[in-house]
Formats: structure tokens, sequence, C-alpha cells
């Protein structure tokens, strides 16, 4: 019986109330800080080539390529910083240098790293002593350059390889890794050098970073992992109209901040920008620290941007609140390595217009031109050292049960130094395959890997506040380029 009257009418208030309660909450552009109205401040310091970075639950930063290529900094919330690992260890491949690109965090917190110099998806247990190699090869083809990674909701890894394409060789791709059947598929291909990517917290939308084309396209994610219904979702402007800087800079790092946006790192703009994900419209635009922004990473309030040119890590306050932001490191000296004069000129020379969105020259042999695109390295059954086994001939390993307790970081260690693969936790539907690992450094037959630099305890238990006063140093050296200057000026003559 259909209730009319009265009775009616609450029916249909009720009802539409119900609606509005299912919609997704979404943030109002006004939530968001004014463009240009933030002020970058420095957080850390010290790397070579600052790119991938994430942080954990625990507050703990992990930054791709700290004092020196190929190894991945940690640094606590309470600023201490080490090495965690030293990802040269790991074989190289045709002489292609290991280098670190992109980084996430599994579901047990270790860390999945796009190895953008050797072109291959590794695995870093939480402590940083055994690395795996998840992938190298998609159908029995090597892979050219992983550039960046991202998760979805179940853990499956999706990565971006440029592969040396550009606009005459549109050859990049979207891979993903099925953690249950550790294997790899192409779900997306067609791209002018792919660089970041993301995948929505539900898991729904998959975005790219097409740099030569200077735009993001977005793609529907289905549960079995295909990317449908394709298309741009921004073309970001070359031109300037206030207060949004435009020019010929392409995407580099994204991420979703769960309210309706996507953030954007734009390369040699040394820009964050951000995009509506109804609208498509850019609403707002930050500065980021400095030219060369490689990536970024959103958490309670906070943006972290990576600026290769001045090889540190910035953050800006879109909170709103009055909190410090300033430089946070705990370390010894050597890790406190400003912009070399260099990068300083590379820095104030740059302009708004990137003449070719190449890798930068810190990629050494991994540097990709628009007018000779890299080759895909040709096939080989012994490009890898011996103690690595290709990810998809070990598919038909099995996999080991994974027990949660406190004592698990323990049994990780004692499980690689015997030579067994790194306990996994079994918190899941599924089991993950077992992939081939090592412990610490591996022999070569050519010389020993170098081994991993940690801070040295006998240093200053201030780190740089040893040399500058901390209320001073804090307040005015992200806004400061003299003080900065000086503070360079003294550490070049503290190490002579």
């Amino acid at each position: 019986m259909t209730p009319t009257g009265p009775a009616a009418k609450i029916l249909a208030i009720s009802t539409f109330i119900f609606v509005l309660m299912a919609l997704p909450v979404r943030a109002d552009d006004t939530d968001l800080p004014a463009s240009h109205s933030i002020t970058p401040c420095l957080y850390a310091t010290g790397f070579e080539y600052a790119d991938g970075l994430v942080i954990d639950d625990k507050g703990t930063l992990f930054v791709s390529n700290y004092r020196g290529n190929g190894r991945i900094g940690r640094i606590l919330a309470d600023g201490t910083a080490s090495v965690l690992c030293d990802l040269c260890s790991v074989a190289s491949v045709n002489d292609r240098p290991v280098l670190p690109g992109g980084l996430t965090l599994d579901r047990h917190g270790r860390l999945i790293v796009a190895d953008l110099g050797v072109g291959r998806l590794l695995r870093v247990s939480s402590d940083g002593s055994t690395i795996e190699v998840l992938a190298d090869r998609c159908g029995g083809v090597r892979l050219g350059q992983v550039d960046d990674v991202a998760v979805d909701p179940k853990w499956n890894i999706y990565f971006t390889d440029s592969n040396g394409s550009s606009l005459r060789s549109p050859v990049g791709s979207v891979m993903r890794y099925d953690i249950v059947a550790g294997q790899v598929s192409q779900i997306a291909t067609g791209f002018a050098n792919p660089s970041g990517l993301a995948v929505s917290p539900d898991g729904k939308l998959l975005a790219v970073a097409e740099r030569d084309h200077f735009r993001l396209v977005l793609y529907d994610l289905k549960p079995d992992g295909r990317a449908t219904n394709r298309r741009v979702l921004i073309a970001f402007p070359t031109e300037t109209v206030e207060p949004i800087i435009g020019g010929t800079f392409g995407p580099t790092g994204l991420m979703f901040d769960g309210q309706g946006h996507i953030f954007a790192a734009m390369g040699a703009g040394g820009l964050i920008n951000v995009v509506d994900l109804e609208t498509g419209e850019l609403v707002r635009q930050y500065d980021a620290g400095g030219k060369k922004v490689t990536n970024l990473f959103l958490i309670d309030g906070w943006l972290f941007t990576t600026i290769a040119s001045k090889e540190a890590v910035f953050r800006l306050d879109l909170s709103g609140q009055d909190r410090h932001c300033g430089l946070n490191m705990n370390s010894d000296e050597d890790a406190l390595t400003e912009k070399s004069s260099e990068n300083e000129t590379t820095d104030e020379a740059s302009s708004v217009t990137e003449e070719s969105p190449e890798v930068e020259a810190n990629h050494a042999d991994v540097n990709r031109s628009n007018e000779e695109p890299i080759a895909k390295p040709e096939n080989s059954t012994d490009e890898t050292n011996e103690n690595f086994v290709d990810s998809e001939t070990d598919d038909q390993a099995s996999t080991s049960n994974e027990a949660s307790s406190p004592s698990d970081d323990t049994a990780t260690t004692e499980a690689t130094e015997n030579g067994d693969p790194e306990p996994h936790h079994d918190d899941s539907d599924s089991a993950e395959p077992a992939a081939e690992t090592t412990s610490g450094p591996t022999d070569s037959p050519a010389s020993e890997p170098p081994a991993v630099d940690t801070p040295d305890e006998s240093t200053s238990e201030n780190g740089i506040d040893a040399i500058l006063d901390e209320k001073t140093l804090r307040s005015h050296l992200p806004n400061d380029p003299a003080l900065y200057d000086s503070l360079h000026e003294a550490l070049q003559r503290e190490s002579e």
C-alpha cells in the first residue's frame, strides 16, 4: 500500500536525507589556501638527486638518493636522518646505474621502489636489510625506465615505464603488478613520456602524468585491474593568466587528496598545480620550493616536495594553522649538503619554459631526449646478478605463511641471514608469491658493492644548529637567500 498525505511527505523527506548522507563528502575549493599564499619551508637536505618520497604512519620520511644516488634516506619524525639501504647492492644491467625514482609502501610497511636507472620494480624490507626484484620484464620483454609507483586498496602495484618515449615515439606504458599472481601486465600505452601516476583512495581512478603533452590522463579502474574510459583531465596552460603561472613544463609526481582534487608536481616550473577532478579546472597553484620539483606527498595538511635543483625536501602547511614547518634534520654535517654553485646558477637562470622535458643530468646514463629516444635494452638471460631471479620465472614458488607478532623484525633478520626470503604477515585475503631476495650487499665478480653509509654518532647532537642559532636559522633560512649562502660557506670552511 502506497502511503498518502503526511505519511508520503515524511517518506519523501526521509528518502532525500538518506540520499544526501550517502553522497561522498567533498571539500570545497575554498578550503584550500589561496594560490601562491604559502611559503615553502626547507625540511631536509643532502640528496644527490631528490626524487621519490613517501611517509609512513609513524611520520618517517623515506626519500630517494639521500647522500648519494642509489641510496634510500630515512628521516624520523624527530629529525634523525640515516641511510636505510644502498640499492647499488643490486646488480646493474648493461652498465645502467641503479637510480631509485618513485617510492610507495605496501601493507607491511615495506618500500616499493621504481628503479629508473635499470628499469625494474624493487621491494625493500622495513629495516632495509633485504632487497627483492619484483619485476624487470613484461611478457618476456625487459622494462625500459620505471619512473613512478602507486598501489591500490588491494595492494596491487601500478608503475610507469617511459621507455625512451617522446612526442614522435609515444611508446610509454602503465604496468600493473598483480600482488597475488606475481605477474606484470600492461594496462595502458601510447604515452609520450609518462612520468608520475596515482591511484585514488577508493581504487576507482588512475591518473597518469604525460609529461611531453603537459597534461593529466585519467582512467576508470576496474576491480580486475583493467584501465578503461581514457580521457584527458586537463592540459596545463602554457601561458600565464594571473594568478596561475603557465609554461611549457610537464607534470611529474601526482597524488589524490581524497577531497576531490589531484596535486601535480610541475617539473622545471617549480610549481604544484591542484586540479578539480569533477571539472578538470586548475583551481590552485603553489610554489614548490624551487625549480625541478620531481615529486610530492600529502599527509595531515602538509604538502611535501622534492626539489632536485636544491638537493632538498620542502614542505608547505595547507591546514590554515600556524604550525612550524622549518628544517627538521638532526644528522652529521656530511648529510647537510646544500645546493652546489652549479645548481644555484641553474636555478637562478631557469625560467618557466622547459625546452626539453628530460630526466635531469644527475640521472647519468638514463637521460632521454625527445630527438633521440632510448631504445629498449635487448633481452638477455645473464643481465642480472646471479643472486636475483626474474620475478616472472619465480611465479610458481611457494608462498611463506605470514606471522603477525611483535618479533617480526627479529624473525626477518634471522630469516635473511639464513638466506631465506623475508617472512610475510598474513593480514589479507590472499598471500603474495615469494620473490628472490638478498640480505644486505651482494658479492660481485668485479668488486664489492659500496657499504651502507650511516651517520657518525660522534658528530654534533644538534646537527646544523651547532653552526647557527636554532631560532635564527628556523625563522630566516627558508626566506633569506643570503643566510642560506652564508650557511653554505660556513659548512665549506668547516669541512676544510
